[in-house]
């Protein structure tokens, strides 16, 4: 797979905490081949953040995600 769009929710207790659009193109992250696994750094900017008061000590992500097949 390739051309991978991420959007991650970060969630507490049911509320969005921060959500952005991860955007990870063939050119820049390359091809997945099934059976492969990457690590993701995903950085949310300051406008990503919803609540800036939040304690995330414990939280979940929520994620939808699309992307083209081979």
């Amino acid at each position: 797979m390739y051309n991978i769009d991420a959007k991650v929710d970060i969630k507490k207790n049911g509320e969005v905490i921060a959500t952005a659009t991860f955007k990870l193109s063939k050119d820049e992250f390359g091809e997945l081949n099934a059976g492969e696994s990457r690590v993701w750094n995903l950085v949310y900017e300051p406008a990503h953040i919803l609540n800036k008061t939040a304690d995330l000590e414990e939280y979940i992500l929520e994620y939808s995600t699309g992307y083209n097949r081979k």
